[in-house]
């Protein structure tokens, strides 16, 4: 049940902190567009719901000793940013922000994801 739980929960966590504008033009254009925003604001609060579930069983496992708090530190359970958040991603942020404290650093940005 927790790696099903997990799986969705880390898809909805993802497009969390991963901005994808769409707007409401191309909602009204495009009816795969309009589906896919509905979708992602089910799966944030679905995922929102599952997360409680979840913890209510660790909570329980916790007290009776069966795991201990290092769960808590999984991915999973990290906080999920609320939507009014600035959670703008791109590659090089880390850099571009590097950079603007400190303009005689001259971090590059990376040149791939891996």
């Amino acid at each position: 049940m927790y790696l099903a739980v997990e799986f969705q929960g880390l898809i909805a966590y993802w497009e969390s902190t991963h901005r994808f504008t769409v707007s409401p033009a191309l909602i009204h254009i495009d009816p795969y567009l309009a589906l896919f925003v509905v979708e992602r604001k089910n799966r944030r609060f679905h995922a929102g719901a599952r997360w409680k579930q979840i913890l209510r069983l660790f909570s329980i496992a916790m007290r009776v000793g069966r795991c201990d708090l290092d769960l808590l530190l999984d991915p999973y359970f990290l906080h999920f940013p609320k939507r009014t958040d600035e959670v703008a991603w791109y590659p090089g942020i880390e850099a571009r922000s590097a950079n603007l404290a400190d303009p005689q650093l001259h971090r590059h940005d990376p040149a791939d994801l891996i």
